[in-house]
């Protein structure tokens, strides 16, 4: 059973002061007490996070190398060909570069490689660059340890300028520019940008050097791509990242481009809000869908489509491809399942010669949610194969990977997701000396406790609450929506299953009724009766149906008392 953390019943200062100076609820007081955000000026930047508080993006490193030479070759006509990666990070920093160069009047060919390419900066896109006559080449979401291939490309006659995100190599790429967050002081307010965040950095940079309305209003349009992407690479929603995606979810709901247009409504998004949820649960998957199933360069053509006509083929050529990859996903995981048995080793190293490469991944994440464990799955291709890992931040993968370097064909990525390439021989080898580093680092495998912000009765549910809950939002990694809990609900109904897995609610709120909805909890449905009382901790949104905005509460747990 899952614990439940419950907050200190304890009202403080800072509570009372918030309550009394900005008439929130209580319940919302307490949770921006909770995450030191009691103090006015942290609460009025977080409240409202203004374009205007970006921070200078000329204080990254190379940033001014990496302006000068494309103005360079924007007065001078030539051509930049822009390269990203095939994951959601690396496709919408690729459009965002591509859309918003071009209205600076830049020469801009777009490029992102099938993940059969292999990962990151390589022959194919040198060779596609070459080819078209380009003299810039702009990587994004990659190239921070392509030195060999940077060297190659200069060998072409490119200069190179790199934006990305990715953990260092022992090398810097001898670039033009190198510009990652990485590189500055560890404290440095830029570090937890994703890929298309720092391609929003040069843009914004780009702009600072010669200021323009086209320029500008094409920046603030494509923010729409750098919140797609930055909730994709589920990077934390805290300031930098807070105050972009927030700006790109509003664009993005009222977004005029066909490709996006398309893309909603394949994703059913019909809404005139559209939050991080949304983004994570029915875009991304869609846009993902492209590289891990087909071509990436889909998904790509997709956020440059202006044609309606061409933008809706796409999308429901994404659409395909993303129930496919649900289906692929599920074989992966279950076959896992079957080969594990009931007590997981501490580290999970599986490989097949029959699972797809492009869902190894997320099928990786799933089985790192269920064991709380990390999680390296790989896809085997005669003597080679392709691995992903997923894991916390309690057993970091690169510093892992590293220690099996000798075992390994190459390997790179974050603290929390890394790729690799391994020989057929040196799989035994690789799952020993995995599972003996997680061994050593004594991983807490209990169930996460579920932490609860602040206990509410069911009169504080309300759409006052309800609407301060939109002001705390974009929610994600970094900004959790906050979670509540209450005792003693009394059920108004029996319960109902929704569709095979879902369980609906509802809860007596006097002569009323509370919505709820507890997904993947179906399973309960012989537990529970009209009139019973249960403790449940929840999430309070709207619920839009027929037009009606209704409160409703999204149980993530609950019990009988």
């Amino acid at each position: 059973m899952r614990p439940w953390n419950w907050p200190s019943g304890q009202e403080d200062d800072a509570v009372h002061r918030l309550e009394q100076r900005h008439g929130m609820p209580r319940p919302v007081a307490r949770v921006l007490t909770r995450r030191g955000l009691d103090d006015e000026d942290l609460l009025a930047e977080f409240l409202n996070p203004r374009l205007g508080r970006l921070l200078d993006p000329m204080s990254l490193l190379d940033m001014d190398r990496a302006v000068a030479r494309t103005w360079a070759a924007v007065d001078a006509g030539e051509g930049i060909f822009v390269h990203g990666d095939y994951d959601v990070d690396g496709i919408t920093g690729t459009a965002f570069l591509t859309r918003v160069l071009r209205a600076a009047g830049a020469r801009v060919t777009p490029y992102v490689p099938n993940r059969s390419d292999g990962y990151g900066l390589g022959e194919p896109g040198l060779a596609e660059a070459a080819r078209i006559g380009a003299k810039v080449l702009i990587t994004v979401d990659t190239g921070v340890r392509a030195v060999a291939e940077v060297d190659r490309a200069r060998d072409l006659g490119l200069d190179v300028i790199v934006l990305d995100h990715h953990e260092l190599g022992e090398t810097l790429p001898r670039a033009t520019a190198v510009v990652n967050p990485l590189r500055g002081e560890p404290g440095n307010p830029f570090r937890s940008l994703a890929a298309v965040g720092v391609a929003a950095k040069f843009m914004h940079a780009m702009a600072s050097v010669r200021p323009g309305d086209a320029l500008r209003e094409a920046y603030r349009q494509a923010l729409q791509l750098v919140a797609l992407g930055t909730i994709a690479d589920v990077v934390p929603l805290t300031g930098e990242n807070r105050i972009l995606v927030s700006h790109g979810l509003v664009q993005l709901a009222r977004s005029q481009w066909a490709g996006i247009q398309a893309l909603k409504a394949t994703a059913r998004l019909t809404a005139s809000r559209i939050s991080a949820t949304d983004v994570a649960f029915f875009v991304a998957p869609r846009l993902n869908a492209a590289g891990r199933m087909g071509e990436a360069a889909d998904a790509l053509a997709l956020l440059l489509a202006d044609d309606p006509v061409e933008a809706f083929t796409l999308a429901e050529r994404l659409e395909s491809l993303n129930h496919a990859r649900r289906q692929a996903e599920q074989a992966v995981v279950a076959d896992a399942l079957d080969r594990l048995g009931s007590e997981p080793p501490p580290a999970i190293v599986l490989w097949s010669d029959t699972w797809p490469l492009g869902v190894i991944g997320i099928a990786a994440s799933r089985l790192q949610d269920r064991f709380a464990r990390p999680v390296l799955l790989v896809s085997m291709d005669g003597e080679r194969g392709r691995g992903s890992g997923r894991s916390s931040r309690a057993f970091p993968l690169p510093a892992a990977l590293a220690a099996c370097d000798d075992l390994l064909l190459e390997h790179g990525g974050h603290a929390e997701a890394a790729g690799f390439g391994i020989r057929r021989e040196q799989l035994e080898a690789f799952r020993e000396r995995v599972e003996s580093l997680a061994a050593a680092a004594n991983l807490e495998s209990d169930p996460v406790p579920l932490d609860v912000d602040a206990q509410v009765t069911v009169e504080d549910l309300d759409e006052d609450l309800v609407q301060w809950m939109e002001r705390l939002s974009p929610f994600g990694k970094g900004n959790p929506e906050p979670l509540f809990g209450a005792r003693g609900l009394v059920l108004a109904g029996d319960p109902t299953r929704v569709g095979k897995r879902h369980l609906s609610l509802s809860f007596a709120r006097g002569s009323e009724q509370l919505k709820g909805i507890a997904f993947n909890q179906g399973y309960r449905l012989n537990d529970l009766a009209r009139g019973a009382r249960v403790d449940a901790v929840f999430h309070a949104s709207f619920d839009a149906w027929r037009g009606r905005r209704r409160v409703q509460l999204v149980v993530r747990d609950l019990r009988v008392p």
